[in-house]
């Protein structure tokens, strides 16, 4: 999403005519190009045409992307200060990306942001606001349209159980980004987001041999899971090596990438895993960084020519890791191939 548009995009478009006026395609274009390129124009074209105004919110805010407090708060004045419905309607992907310690202020806002956002599809939450925002008593925080959510990182101990959250009724795709500090087990989660009955995609990280027969229990879990889940087209893993800190560009630079993948192949994770994918076509396996890869993934979700997609090319990864080590000949059908809305 382009901010500096959207922070000046506040003109109530239904005081506009109703009539659009009927012009060629590409002069549309123009127009739309005109007013990105100087957001001011805004006022004025929505006092002109309120279908073409119609169209700039679209592009504007079908993504909205939240990297700050001030962004946080800014966006939530928007939709509070505008006509309802005039600049929710659109918002299909809403993305929080920052990390730090929220603030009650900053939690109040985010709260009024999903309580507007009534027709988003996709939600990103950081792990510092999902305890808040998923251990919310009101039932109505989250969106109900929600089809994709992903998780920055997950602690049951943040999360009570609750077998029976209405928002995530319709959740088809879940991604647990980073793991936690503490060992999870995949299954284990469903106690806390719920039964999700329509999830058929599914991302989990793990991070071998952290501790001592961690990797096992891990990989057991897999297996009841894609037992117990008939839905599910595709689970993917994320194997991660243990890391003390963020990667950085000083680490990447000295990084020993052979040494990173013998020790990767030699985990028990990464061996049981590959057997399991012989039998198990709804099984695929990446390699993952530890923290923070999410946040860098979402730096070009605002781009129309370019949108983000997760699933596509981490499903391609898996399915590209599975052809090189030959360990499952059968990628017929369209398992595990559904892109996001």
């Amino acid at each position: 999403m382009h901010e500096d548009c959207a922070a000046q995009a506040q003109i109530n478009v239904s005081e506009a005519p109703q009539t659009p006026i009927r012009l060629p395609p590409e002069l549309i274009l123009e127009i739309l190009e005109d007013v990105l390129a100087e957001p001011h124009n805004i006022t004025d074209l929505a006092l002109v045409s309120k279908a073409i105004a119609s169209l700039l919110y679209r592009l504007l805010y079908s993504t909205v992307l939240l990297p700050s407090p001030e962004r946080i708060r800014s966006f939530a004045e928007d939709v509070i200060s505008t006509a309802p419905g005039l600049i929710c309607q659109h918002v299909k992907r809403v993305i929080f990306t920052w990390e730090g310690q929220p603030s009650k202020e900053t939690l109040d806002f985010a709260r009024d942001i999903l309580l507007a956002c009534t027709e988003a599809h996709t939600l990103a939450l950081p792990g510092c606001l999902v305890p808040s925002l998923l251990a919310d008593d009101n039932p109505q925080c989250l969106p109900t349209t929600l089809t994709h959510l992903t998780l920055g990182s997950f602690s049951m101990s943040n999360i009570p159980p609750n077998h029976a959250r209405p928002s995530f009724s319709n959740l088809t795709h879940l991604r647990i980004a980073d793991p936690f500090g503490l060992f999870t087990t995949p299954r284990a989660m469903f106690k806390h987001l719920g039964s999700l009955p329509n999830l058929t995609h599914l991302y989990v990280p793990h991070v071998i041999m952290r501790w001592p027969d961690t990797d096992d229990d891990f990989v057991d879990d897999v297996v009841a899971l894609l037992h117990e889940r008939d839905k599910l087209h595709c689970l993917i893993v994320g194997l991660c090596l243990p890391r003390i800190q963020q990667p950085s560009e000083e680490y990447d630079r000295d990084r020993d990438y052979e040494l990173e993948e013998r020790v990767r192949q030699a985990s028990t994770a990464w061996t049981r895993v590959k057997q399991l994918q012989e039998a198990e076509e709804r099984l695929l396996i990446i390699r993952a960084d530890v923290t923070g890869a999410w946040l860098r993934e979402w730096k070009n979700a605002g781009s129309i020519k370019k949108p983000f997609d997760f699933w596509r090319e981490t499903i391609s990864e898996g399915l590209s890791e599975r052809k090189r080590e030959g360990s499952c000949q059968s990628q017929s059908g369209e398992k595990g191939r559904d892109l996001w809305p």
